[in-house]
């Protein structure tokens, strides 16, 4: 029973298939509004475009005010969906790969509880891979109400009746949205920067930590002592020589 226990709990993990975050879904989700609303952008956009015939012309005030929403729609509005969408796409692989070396992280992070910074297993889980179970999820959600309100308001523009006020709303509207939508996309960059950062550090702990524990052994063997001793500072000495004498 135990080696069918053992060959199935390796099946699963070698497939990729032991571990799954609520942060990947809500991804998916919201590339899916991402999609979509570029989708209205480009449609909107592309109609509320003046047709332009020669460099020549001169646009109406009408026209003017279509052509400022257009670009507003089609540069401005796209490139700030790209760029969310690309936040999404390194959170997502950021997560698949937390997901993918838990075991093993969990695993160092335990290993080093003796050390005051990691006696709080949560706290540092939370803080190393904390994407991965869900701290990021209610924001996440927010965002995606955000572009649902987007879309609807794109969707409820009456194109047929398009006057000079009903595009001022329309781009005031739009820009407050992007206003409110920029932060959440800095919230996922920075989310991903600082997990990272502070993963780098347990594993920068957790050799000085393997380190310090090879010394301590590594010194009851006299042929071995002899040969740390001889680049060792005059702080480490002290250090060594006080665990030999509680040896």
């Amino acid at each position: 029973m135990t080696s069918l226990l053992n060959e199935q709990l390796f099946a699963i993990l070698a497939a990729g298939n032991g571990f799954h975050s609520s942060c990947q879904d809500k991804i998916n989700q919201l590339e899916q509004k991402i999609t979509q609303l570029n989708t209205e952008f480009n449609a909107l956009g592309t109609e509320l475009a003046p047709v332009i015939v020669d460099e020549t012309q001169v646009l109406t005030e009408l026209e003017t005010a279509r052509q400022t929403t257009s670009q507003l729609l089609l540069d401005t509005g796209s490139k700030l969906l790209l760029e969310f969408k690309q936040q999404l796409a390194a959170l997502r692989s950021h997560v698949e790969e937390r997901l993918d070396q838990f075991l093993d992280e969990l695993s160092v992070a335990s290993a080093i509880r003796s050390l005051g910074a990691y006696q709080d297993l949560d706290s540092g889980i939370r803080q190393m891979v904390g994407s991965a179970f869900g701290t990021l999820d209610e924001s996440l959600d927010q965002a995606q109400q955000l572009l649902e309100q987007i879309i609807a308001e794109i969707q409820a523009f009456d194109i047929a009746s398009v006057t000079l006020d009903s595009l001022a709303q329309l781009n005031s509207l739009l820009q407050q949205a992007f206003d409110q939508l920029t932060p959440y996309i800095s919230m996922v960059k920075g989310a991903i920067a600082q997990e990272l950062a502070a993963l780098s550090q347990m594993y920068l702990d957790f050799k000085q930590f393997s380190n310090a524990v090879s010394a301590q052994l590594m010194i009851q063997d006299a042929s071995l002592l002899v040969w740390i001793e001889k680049i060792a500072t005059a702080e480490l000495k002290t250090v060594l020589a006080n665990i030999l004498k509680q040896a």
